[in-house]
């Protein structure tokens, strides 16, 4: 039996070096995927076999691993959509089979092309919102937390979930704006704005927070296709 410590040497130089060579071959995808392919069953080895705690792969594993993945990627559920969940449900019983070695690797790049598709049309639908002034006179509800709400149905809901989350973020960074003219000296510039010029600021400080945040959490540059399938493999350890 391997020790605690060979065990952890064993997975981190296995994920590592076929983690390297799939960056290196990045320009073709289907070598790639057999490689991604190979690297998921050799986890899956470590899982049942190497690891300090080994876990038994079934279908219970299986659904935590999908759960907890689309987690990871959409928290706020402000991404996917319900077709997309109900699309991806067909592998919530099978990914223990991909890692078993007994099925090809289907999740991981089903999420990953939705992923896509999702992040390409975010930023101009909350975009599109914020440029336009909220009525803040008009009542409506807003749930924040994400582990209560449902993903939603189609694009016209998700530009309404969109809607109600900006107009709720807008209204706190309009308050802190009105308290801070209430407070400020006569000479300071806040104090001559209007209550329609601190909306605007309140909704581009909105826009500039999740501009940072797609830009820092999905980046190219960074969130490639290694990091992509890091996060994959992460789950599942």
């Amino acid at each position: 039996m391997m020790s605690k410590k060979g065990r952890s040497i064993f997975a981190v130089l296995l994920v590592g070096g076929i983690l390297s060579v799939c960056a290196c071959k990045a320009h073709n995808s289907d070598d790639t995927l057999a490689r991604q392919q190979q690297l998921l069953v050799g986890i899956g080895m470590i899982l049942k076999q190497r690891h300090y705690a080994p876990k038994t792969v079934n279908d219970a594993f299986s659904e935590q691993v999908f759960k907890n993945y689309l987690s990871q990627l959409d928290i706020e559920k402000n991404l996917f959509l319900q077709s997309d969940i109900t699309a991806l449900s067909q592998y919530k019983d099978k990914i223990d089979d991909e890692i078993n070695g007994d099925a090809p690797m289907q999740f991981y790049p089903a999420v990953i092309s939705i992923l896509r598709q999702r992040l390409a049309a975010v930023k101009p639908l909350y975009t599109e919102i914020l440029k336009h002034p909220f009525d803040f006179t008009k009542d409506e509800m807003y749930q924040p937390n994400g582990d209560s709400l449902d993903y939603p149905a189609d694009a016209s809901a998700d530009k309404e979930a969109w809607r109600l989350r900006l107009k709720y973020m807008t209204l706190q960074a309009y308050y802190d704006l009105l308290n801070q003219k209430k407070d400020a000296k006569a000479t300071d510039s806040i104090k001559k704005k209007s209550d329609d010029q601190l909306q605007e600021q309140a909704r581009n400080q909105i826009k500039a927070r999740y501009d940072k945040y797609f830009n820092n959490r999905f980046n190219p540059k960074t969130f490639d296709a290694t990091e992509q399938f890091s996060m994959f493999m992460n789950t599942i350890c």
